[in-house]
């Protein structure tokens, strides 16, 4: 059996938490009063409207740090995404400017993990150089947001053949749910 259980809490109503984890009679207080020692507790929440901390959500993480530990993440920022594609480019001697990383960008979406999947094979593929957009538009593979953009684009100057080759490759990708 592992050293600790974790528990993933999604989409929860934090002001009932926050009410069970200081109460005397709520059964958070006693859940983590018996098990502090083996048991990870994971809150996730993401905001909807604004990133500000509420109060309750700032009652919660303060709490969590006098118990054990706190690690609030948030996405990157497009220009914090730039500044990460511009030094992973150094890894693979290579280099990049600051408008074809946000070309990157652009085609992937702002997801971390997918972006890191998609520069680990354009800097393999440009080893030792420096990344033009050719090379981002033949190694990068496009989001379906970012398919779906230059097929309306497409279709609305009539460049019916541009507009047929992303559909085209949306079919092949496995996204035509999205052209509806």
């Amino acid at each position: 059996m592992a050293d600790y259980n974790c528990v993933w809490l999604k989409d929860i109503d934090t002001d009932e938490l926050f009410k069970n984890l200081t109460s005397d009679s709520g059964k958070g207080k006693e859940i983590t009063e018996k098990f502090i020692e083996i048991l990870s507790i994971i809150i996730i929440s993401q905001p909807t409207v604004t990133p500000k901390t509420t109060g309750i959500q700032k009652k919660i993480i303060d709490y969590a740090d006098r118990h054990g530990n706190v690690l609030c993440l948030k996405k990157k920022t497009d220009q914090e995404l730039v500044d990460f594609i511009v030094k992973a480019s150094s890894k693979y001697d290579c280099e990049i400017t600051n408008t074809n990383a946000q070309k990157i960008i652009q085609r992937c979406g702002n997801d971390l993990n997918t972006i890191t999947n998609e520069i680990d094979k354009l800097f393999s593929y440009a080893f030792g150089r420096e990344v033009t957009e050719k090379d981002i538009s033949m190694i990068v593979t496009p989001n379906t947001e970012y398919n779906i953009f230059k097929l309306s684009e497409n279709i609305m100057y009539g460049n019916a053949e541009n507009a047929y080759k992303i559909l085209d490759d949306m079919f092949y990708q496995k996204q035509p749910s999205s052209v509806t």
